[in-house]
């Protein structure tokens, strides 16, 4: 069973819906430094990753770049403003590792919320993970510091370590990776 499987099966969508919102889904093979979305185009997908990583990376003109988020297994991937209002995307979501994602186009997506009863619903609570997501990362960056913000992501997201290259992970952090060795040198 995929991800995208085992997802519905958990959803309340009926059984009869299941092939109906699994044939609009497109299986998708990402090389490691591969762009599912890129800064400054306009969005429109969203992704159910099944496997591998995924990096949201803003950067400026003169190459300096922000990590804001990961996305890994199980979670949506995709820049919901662009996608929403047709804007170009403020930020890139580049793989980080070789990753499977079943990807929908925004469309495709609305056609479902319509069509299907309960899938709306569904869509909802995945914006609203997101936004949560937002608050809480935002939250973090405001009112931790370095070292509090590092020991959440060992309680937290443990697997960053071993999967994120240390410079995103400290740009992520909102820190050098100078700092960044020093918290792990210190553990």
């Amino acid at each position: 069973m995929n991800i995208l499987e085992k997802f519905l099966q958990d959803s309340r969508i009926e059984e009869s819906h299941r092939s109906k919102i699994q044939q609009v889904f497109k299986k998708t093979n990402l090389d490691k430094e591969s762009h599912f979305i890129e800064q400054g185009q306009i969005n429109s997908k969203i992704g159910l990753v099944e496997s591998g990583i995924l990096m949201y990376i803003q950067t400026d003109e003169n190459g300096k770049f922000w990590v804001c988020d990961f996305a890994v297994e199980g979670e949506w991937v995709t820049q919901y403003q662009s996608v929403s209002q047709q804007i170009p995307s403020p930020l890139s979501i580049i793989t980080l590792e070789p990753s499977i994602i079943h990807v929908v186009m925004y469309q495709e997506m609305s056609k479902l919320n319509e069509e299907i009863s309960g899938f709306e619903s569904l869509t909802r609570s995945i914006v609203e993970k997101e936004f949560f997501d937002m608050i809480e990362r935002s939250h973090s960056l405001q009112s931790l510091n370095a070292r509090e913000r590092y020991e959440h992501i060992l309680e937290n997201q443990p697997y960053l370590l071993q999967r994120v290259p240390q410079y995103y992970l400290a740009s992520y952090l909102g820190i050098a990776p100078q700092s960044l060795s020093r918290l792990r040198n210190s553990q």
